[in-house]
């Protein structure tokens, strides 16, 4: 295996180890990782409130994964789903007030599994690390 495809596996294998945790942190608050990074995109979008196309784009999933994801979180009382009255074709999501209660328990769990994965590293390193990132993830955008 050359260099390359290790760092496709390190990168893989940590995702993994990554969304496994998250999974077990979020049980207790009835949440996968999946709603959790719902909720926190519509608690950053005007009025909590987000489309159904701009959901599946955020999330790179096919429609009808993002209409479950949806179902399980309307059923859960973590958003509201309904047509948009300006035009009917476009269903919206709104995130509800349990929700809301909801997204500060996921972000509270992102911010220690960051701080967990960063804890090896020096503040040089972090800085490195997150910069690195941030150029290979903006040159795939590209494909």
């Amino acid at each position: 295996m050359n260099e390359h495809e290790e760092c496709g596996m390190l990168i893989k294998q940590i995702n993994d180890q990554l969304e496994k945790d998250a999974n077990n942190a979020l049980r207790s608050e009835d949440l996968t990782l999946i709603q959790a990074s719902v909720l926190l995109e519509l608690e950053q979008r005007d009025h909590q409130t987000a489309s159904m196309k701009e959901i599946e784009k955020f999330l790179g999933v096919a429609q009808p994964t993002a209409v479950g994801i949806i179902r399980r979180m309307e059923l859960k009382k973590l958003v509201e789903a309904f047509q948009d009255p300006n035009d009917k074709r476009v269903k919206l999501v709104h995130m509800t007030k349990t929700g809301r209660e909801k997204a500060q328990y996921g972000k509270l769990h992102m911010k220690e599994a960051a701080e967990k994965m960063m804890k090896p590293l020096s503040d040089q390193e972090k800085a490195q690390f997150s910069n690195m990132l941030l150029r290979v993830r903006d040159s795939l955008k590209g494909n």
